[in-house]
């Protein structure tokens, strides 16, 4: 791959927890020679997070769209639900993080670290449809911003 190159791969899985796994199996394709451990191990639970909202919350039994885009300096992965709009990044509970454990409520946590180990996040309503794209910087020292 050059530095203009990009891949793209397209799939759906049903709105189920157990798709998680087929999810990150082709990213984990994807991103081999790209991510390190940590980083692959922090897109992985991010898209955990996001898909299991989607399969707990969106009140569809649609297929859940799944685009991989591994282009120069990054990898995206872009999760498309048909369910309810709904913005995680805006809508979703904000976290009691300076709280005490026992006196936080339940909610946010999630979507609150994804926003903290990716380097971007993005939703938009598209064709009643929920677009969440997750973006990871390949290795540092290189091509990537």
């Amino acid at each position: 791959m050059t530095g203009t190159d990009t891949s793209e791969e397209r799939f759906e899985v049903e709105p189920r927890l157990e798709s998680i796994a087929l999810i990150q199996d082709a990213i984990e394709d994807a991103a081999q020679g790209a991510l390190d451990t940590r980083r692959l191990f922090q897109l992985n639970m991010s898209v955990e997070e996001l898909v299991t909202n989607v399969v707990r919350h969106s009140g569809t039994a649609d297929p859940v769209g799944v685009v991989i885009r591994k282009g120069p300096g990054h990898i995206s992965v872009e999760i498309v639900d048909h369910g309810v709009a709904f913005d995680p990044f805006k809508q979703a509970p904000k976290p009691a993080i300076d709280a005490e454990l026992d006196q936080r409520p339940v909610g946010g946590l999630g979507v609150h670290l994804v926003q903290v180990m990716l380097d971007k996040v993005e939703y938009r309503r598209e064709s009643e449809r929920n677009h969440v794209i997750l973006t990871m910087n390949t290795q540092t020292g290189g091509t990537g911003t």
